[in-house]
Formats: structure tokens, sequence, C-alpha cells
């Protein structure tokens, strides 16, 4: 079950429904406060999807501005994702969607160079990419692992960064996607993506890829990143084997 506050008076109401910001968000009320009042600063309509946090997630979104789902009990950034978009596919007459972590890893101000393409109609999806070189030895370790296995398999454009969650989708693209096959914890957004390309959108006649910045706060412990790193990895291993035997995905 889910919590959804309409925020009658939230200055979020004063922007337009054109853009919105997709923000999964659990447990982060140190940073979420900031993510929203520098998304509203580009006149960008937030919509948290509050995953069953612990802390006062809920209650600070809610007086920065944003419009806010609250899960009952915490489900994964994919269930975040899926319920997200199902609520705005259905609440909002928009013509783009950009996702960001509430947790500052990126910053909101570069949401508009995302965004600015997919208004222009000159492309339909604009892709994230961390430079490499700058973020943590182990984490870059990851994401060369993904790099490569996920371009064994692409079909297309040779995507760089396929597990950078700071994406912009125009409309068409999201209501081609099938919702209910984004996946749970660690390959949510790659799972993402794996839907965006299935449907055609795999082209750089698509598909722009920006450079963003990212900040680490925190090393993931040794553990974390090996059991992130092989389940990423393993998914992306079977859903990159289905689609050369074109199996359902």
């Amino acid at each position: 079950m889910s919590n959804i506050n309409n925020m009658s008076n939230s200055k979020s109401n004063l922007l337009s429904h054109d853009i919105i910001a997709l923000i999964p968000a659990y447990n982060e009320g140190k940073t979420i406060e900031t993510v929203i009042k520098r998304i509203i600063k580009q006149n960008i309509f937030p919509l948290v999807i509050d995953d069953g946090s612990k802390d006062r997630t809920y209650e600070i979104a809610l007086k920065a501005g944003a419009r806010v789902i609250k899960n009952r009990e915490n489900k994964g950034k994919g269930a975040a994702i899926r319920n997200g978009l199902k609520y705005i596919i259905k609440s909002f007459d928009y013509k783009c969607v950009v996702l960001i972590d509430a947790d500052m890893q990126y910053k909101p101000e570069e949401a508009k160079e995302l965004i600015k393409p997919i208004l222009k109609k000159e492309y339909k999806v604009v892709k994230g990419t961390r430079h490499f070189e700058k973020i943590p030895f182990r984490h870059r370790i990851g994401n060369e692992v993904w790099y490569r296995l996920y371009n064994i398999f692409s079909e297309g454009i040779k995507i760089r960064d396929p597990c950078c969650g700071f994406i912009a989708l125009s409309k068409e693209v999201i209501e081609k996607i099938d919702l209910n096959k984004i996946g749970d914890g660690y390959i949510a957004d790659t799972s993402l993506l794996f839907q965006i390309t299935k449907n055609g959108y795999n082209s750089d006649k698509h598909i722009k890829q920006v450079y963003v910045t990212v900040q680490y706060k925190n090393i993931s412990p040794v553990y974390r990143g090996v059991k992130m790193v092989a389940g990423i990895s393993l998914f992306i291993l079977i859903s990159g084997i289905k689609r050369k035997l074109n199996i359902e995905n």
C-alpha cells in the first residue's frame, strides 16, 4: 500500500508538469531537501517515491515542496521506479521525465542538460555517463565489468555507463516500456535500459550520452561491492543471451 500526498499548497504546484523529476528515496532525510529545492529552481516538478523510509524523508520532502508517494514498506529502487512511472503516466500530461537519486550523488543542476535534447526533439533518451577516472577504484572495477559485458550483447549504440541511474526519457519512450519488467535491487537501472533498447531506442539517433558529475561520499564495503558486481553482471549476461536468442525478457 502507498500513501499519495497531492500537496495542494506545495511550491511545486506553481511549476509546469511538462518535466518531472522522479526521485526514489530511502532514508535520505539528510539530503532530500537539497535535491528537491535545487530541482525546483530549474522549473522541474519533483515527485518523490519514499520507499518505506524509517527516518523523516517523507515529512522533509513534503515541506521542501515535492509531491510524495510513500510506500508502507521498503520495496527497493526498482519498485519505486515502477510505481513512480505508473503514477506519472496516469496523473500528468508530461513531455519528459528525469530520474535522479536522492542522495546527492549526482548534481540536480545537471538535470537540465539531460532534458534539453528531449525538449528540443533531438533525442528520445539522454543517458548520464560518469567519468570513471574520477570515481573510487573499487567502483571503477565494477563499472568496467558492466560496460564490457553489456556491450558484448548490445545491438547498435555502445553504452558507456549502463548502470548510471541519472537518465532522462521522453513520454514516447516511457509509454512503450513494460514497467512490470523493471527489476529490483541492484539491477533496476540496467533492466530499465534493457527495456528501453528492446523497444528500438538503441541507436545514436535516439540516445545521447552526456557526462555527469558524480560524488561518492562512501566507498562500499568489499562484500557489498562483490555482491553488486556479481548480481548485475549475471543479470546482464542472462538478459543479453535471451536477447541474442530472441527469448522474451
